[in-house]
């Protein structure tokens, strides 16, 4: 990504927007080398995949919507790198 170490809340916004496909790429459901979640051979064609996603989002908006979710440290947690691979800190702790 171009400028990865800089904050861009409308970085995936913008690649659908300005894609030619209408952001097909792009979605979450996609299947292609750079994106492997749901698989890029035969399990690919199946269309629980479709099912899953609808039922993350809308378990997320669940979550958010009946839910508080905050750090009780009041800052960010520091994140953990693993060679080039930046994941969220483990150890965080948050309030459900």
């Amino acid at each position: 990504y171009p400028d990865s170490q800089t904050f861009d809340r409308f970085r995936f916004y913008n690649r659908r927007e300005n894609s030619l496909d209408g952001g097909a790429e792009n979605s979450m459901v996609s299947v292609n080398n750079n994106f492997l979640v749901f698989g890029l051979m035969f399990d690919s064609l199946q269309p629980g995949r479709f099912f899953a996603v609808m039922e993350m989002k809308a378990t997320l908006v669940y979550l958010l919507m009946h839910y508080d979710v905050y750090n009780p440290e009041k800052k960010r947690p520091a994140d953990r790198w693993i060679g080039e691979s930046c994941i969220p800190n483990p150890t965080a702790k948050f309030v459900i």
